[in-house]
């Protein structure tokens, strides 16, 4: 990735920098809970892989100096075309913005557009994805005042799929979302994306399967038993094999349409916590083909095809 790609415009000491990033979707074909902590936070087993669909994230700093010198403060906005996207702290790029201008000591005015791609409440970790460039952007445009480990530490405060969307690709990761270890290979694979027009809150979703498991007192988790490398070696077939996601359990209580989806469509996987649906395909023109009968079953539904992608964030060309 090239730096360089962050442009200054303008002339004069305080002129402001601009970059654009493409914040990509990921979806879980592995996702287990392993248990649930004393302070509420689950712990989690998932395999994640990135997709090619993606949000345009374009960052405006203005001023940036540090904390101390003559700025205009710390003003942070957000934009977006998607009117129900919340423009205040409590969306996940806006909150990224704070954690890591608090960590690197700037205070400064952003200015965060974000074109969106990504499906909301749909599991597919848009919200994630945008909060992950968000800091990746930053860190570049002010000349790495955190770098690349604090980086990681603070996406996990932002939230728990933020460091994944930050690393990207195809990685296991455990614990609430920070522990993230890389696969070898990458899987050759193509995927029909249904979002059905409701969607699911996350904390509705686990407060679910808090009741159904008994806040997870005993709870015996499932293990991946080799997923990744299944994923990595055999593409569609390895991730049909094995693919496996908790939140199904409790999808036809809290979106019967996504669980009407699962049921007409076979070998199909929830995405995150839902409400959208993933079909692996080998190649491009059988996903296509898929959503074209996809689009006469839910008329209703969102459908896509996209592909697997190397990188969960990246400087846009």
């Amino acid at each position: 990735m090239d730096d360089t790609k962050a442009e200054q415009s303008g002339t004069g000491r305080g002129a402001p920098l601009r970059m654009t990033l493409l914040a990509h979707a990921k979806i879980n074909p592995f996702l287990e809970i392993t248990g649930r902590r004393p302070d509420g936070y689950h712990t989690l087993s998932s395999v994640m892989l990135s997709l090619s669909v993606a949000d345009t994230v374009r960052l405006t700093v203005f001023q940036a100096g540090p904390r101390g010198s003559r700025c205009s403060g710390r003003k942070i906005t957000v934009e977006c075309d998607e009117p129900g996207i919340p423009r205040d702290g409590t969306n996940i790029a806006y909150r990224a913005a704070v954690a890591f201008l608090d960590a690197a000591g700037r205070d400064c005015d952003i200015k965060i557009e974000l074109e969106k791609r990504i499906p909301s409440s749909a599991g597919l970790g848009g919200g994630s994805a945008d909060g992950a460039a968000v800091l990746y952007g930053l860190d570049r445009m002010l000349g790495r005042p955190v770098g690349e480990e604090k980086l990681r530490a603070i996406a996990l405060k932002v939230g728990s799929d933020v460091p994944f969307c930050l690393a990207g690709g195809l990685r296991s990761v455990t614990g609430t979302g920070g522990e993230i270890s890389a696969t070898s290979g990458f899987p050759d694979m193509n995927f029909l994306i249904i979002k059905p027009d409701s969607g699911i809150s996350t904390g509705r979703a686990y407060s679910e399967l808090d009741r159904m498991f008994r806040g997870f007192d005993g709870y015996v988790p499932r293990k991946p038993g080799g997923i990744a490398e299944a994923i990595s070696s055999r593409g569609a077939d390895g991730i049909s094999d094995c693919m496996y996601n908790i939140f199904e359990k409790v999808l036809p209580s809290i979106c019967p349409e996504a669980a009407m989806i699962m049921e007409s469509m076979g070998g199909a996987g929830l995405c995150g916590s839902g409400s959208a649906v993933y079909l692996p395909f080998g190649t491009r023109e059988e996903a296509v083909s898929a959503g074209r009968r996809a689009g006469e079953l839910f008329p209703g539904a969102v459908t896509f095809v996209c592909g697997a992608s190397h990188s969960g964030v990246e400087i846009a060309e």
